[in-house]
Parts: C-alpha cells; structure tokens; sequence
C-alpha cells in the first residue's frame, strides 16, 4: 500500500511540475494570463480531489479508498454515447439486415469475379 501511495504522489507531482513549466513558459514568454489564472484555481482544486491527501490530510477513510489502484474517471465518459447493455436484445440489427437493398445482382458479381481472374 504505501509503495502505491509513492507511486501515485510521484505521479501527481511530476504532473503539477510539467503543468507548473508549460503554463511558466507561456507567461513568461508570450505574456498570457488566462493559462496562469486556470492554473491558479485548477492546482488547488485538484490536490483537495486526489486521493491521497483525502486520506493522509483530511482523514477519511471509505471502501472506495482503500481500494487501490484507484481507477480514474475518463474525462471523455460523459462524450461517449450511452450503450444499452441490461437489454440484450439485437433486434435493431436484425431489422437492418432484413432491410438491406442488394447494391449489385448475381450477374454482375460473377462478370467482376471474371474480370479480376
């Protein structure tokens, strides 16, 4: 467990750190002030979120932080379409295949197969 607990906070630190460089370099060198001011309310935020200082810090302890590895939330599930997987149920593709129109006849597909050979 607490090998894991290093891992994971040498992992939040090295991304803060690149984060910190990135937004640094673009300050500095094109004097941008929105990446530094998102920077500056989105750090703090993130480190009350992770897990580890919900734990050491703030002293909570749930079932779900127990549990290691931790499995983070993919920014993109919200993007994703919702698939039906209780129903079980393949009639939709059925249908579809029964409505399907020939694109070419038997004739012609041998005339293709002919002239391939």
């Amino acid at each position: 467990v607490v090998a894991h607990d290093i891992g994971e906070l040498k992992k939040y630190l090295s991304q803060v750190c690149i984060s910190l460089c990135i937004v640094g370099f673009l300050h500095f060198k094109f004097s941008l002030y929105p990446p530094l001011a998102v920077q500056c309310a989105l750090n703090p935020m993130n480190f009350f979120n992770h897990n580890l200082v919900q734990i050491y810090l703030l002293g909570k302890d749930t079932p779900e932080l127990r549990k290691r590895p931790w499995v983070q939330p993919s920014p993109f599930a919200s993007l994703a379409p919702q698939t039906e997987e209780s129903s079980g149920d393949n009639t939709s593709e059925k249908d579809d295949v029964d409505n399907m129109t020939p694109t070419m006849d038997k004739t012609s597909k041998k005339k293709e197969s002919k002239k391939t050979q």
